[in-house]
């Protein structure tokens, strides 16, 4: 199978045999993140994963030097890794802490995403949040109740709080072993050739994407030259299984520009549907 590209950009994240996932970028000043201390070091017994207590600073800025100690700022997947990130940084060393996470909707309102890029599953969030204020982007834990917020929960915050201080923790790990991080960047993937890498039945490959152009051929995945696969056809969805364009079958609903939207084909012998936002659309 390859997944192919041309000179166009378009982000994505595959769900068929591989989740690709985006990590969160971050742009702050080389100043700011050069004063950031790395206050404390451990190491979590349940997945052999070191953690830094950064000093405190801003989200972005606690991301940026995440990124410069070969890791992100910590992604929570389970309820035990949230209470060892609690107990050992937010009530450590006899203080309480506001500790950042790595979770943000800065990048789409109400749409969190972790900062390594993992799949958003586990979640801690305080009675009525996240709050979705104009502003508040970015997750942290709370070390001490903040008026009806408790403690030990996440809450979202603005990057830079002027009232109270927040310190990040970053994790450093292999990350998922099912995930691939792209910079979003003309990336792509290819992958040996398998001959059994066949479908007689029913096949559904399913996508996240975002386009920034709707002209010309813009690949998914795709196996070897239209073997078969899913494509976007100058804005519509197009799904390959003939070397022939003109016997592709192409949706009748165009995508948007800059939104990310999922996208899907379910195909079997004789007739194919595609999804947008899990709904038909041709």
């Amino acid at each position: 199978m390859t997944t192919q590209h041309d000179n166009r950009l378009i982000l994505l994240i595959v769900c068929v045999f591989i989740g690709s996932l985006i990590p969160i970028q971050s742009s702050v000043s080389a100043q700011d993140v050069e004063k950031i201390e790395v206050l404390r070091t451990e190491i979590n017994p349940a997945n052999n994963h070191t953690y830094h207590l950064l000093s405190a600073s801003s989200w972005l800025e606690a991301a940026e030097a995440a990124r410069g100690l070969d890791g992100y700022l910590v992604t929570v997947n389970d309820a035990q890794e949230h209470e060892w990130v609690f107990e050992t940084f937010a009530r450590g060393d006899d203080q309480y802490r506001h500790v950042w996470i790595g979770l943000s909707d800065a990048e789409q309102e109400g749409v969190f995403q972790w900062h390594d890029g993992s799949p958003y599953i586990y979640r801690n969030w305080a009675e009525s949040q996240p709050g979705l204020g104009e502003d508040e982007d970015y997750v942290h834990i709370t070390g001490t109740n903040m008026g009806s917020i408790e403690d030990n929960k996440w809450n979202d915050l603005e990057n830079d709080p002027e009232y109270f201080s927040v310190y990040g923790v970053v994790e450093v790990g292999p990350g998922a072993n099912y995930n691939l991080r792209f910079d979003g960047i003309d990336d792509y993937v290819e992958v040996e050739h398998d001959e059994s890498l066949q479908f007689n039945d029913t096949i559904k490959i399913e996508a996240k994407i975002k386009l920034e152009s709707i002209e010309g051929n813009q690949f998914i995945v795709m196996k070897g030259d239209y073997g078969w696969g899913l494509y976007v056809r100058d804005g519509f969805l197009a799904f390959a299984n003939d070397y022939s364009l003109s016997k592709h079958e192409i949706s009748n609903m165009s995508l948007p520009l800059d939104t990310w939207v999922d996208v899907a084909v379910e195909v079997n012998t004789t007739i194919g549907l595609f999804f947008v936002n899990h709904s038909p659309s041709g």
